[in-house]
């Protein structure tokens, strides 16, 4: 995916313990941000994955975009 490696580098920088990132592509999701107009806020990415192979560590990346 295009900027996949952008988005891990990004969870990596959060915290010096993580060494690796997979992400779950089956639960992303493109949802229409929501802002009172008809033609809306454009569009948001939503990521979840976890971090060094480890089922308790679970995240979430939110990022908005004009593309969806």
């Amino acid at each position: 995916m295009e900027h996949e490696e952008d988005m891990v580098d990004f969870v990596k920088s959060l915290n010096h313990k993580v060494k690796s990132v997979q992400i779950n592509w089956k639960q992303t999701q493109w949802d229409k941000i929501e802002n009172g107009t008809p033609q809306g806020g454009g569009y948001m990415l939503k990521l979840r994955g976890k971090v060094n192979n480890n089922d308790k560590t679970k995240f979430m990346e939110v990022t908005d975009t004009d593309e969806k």
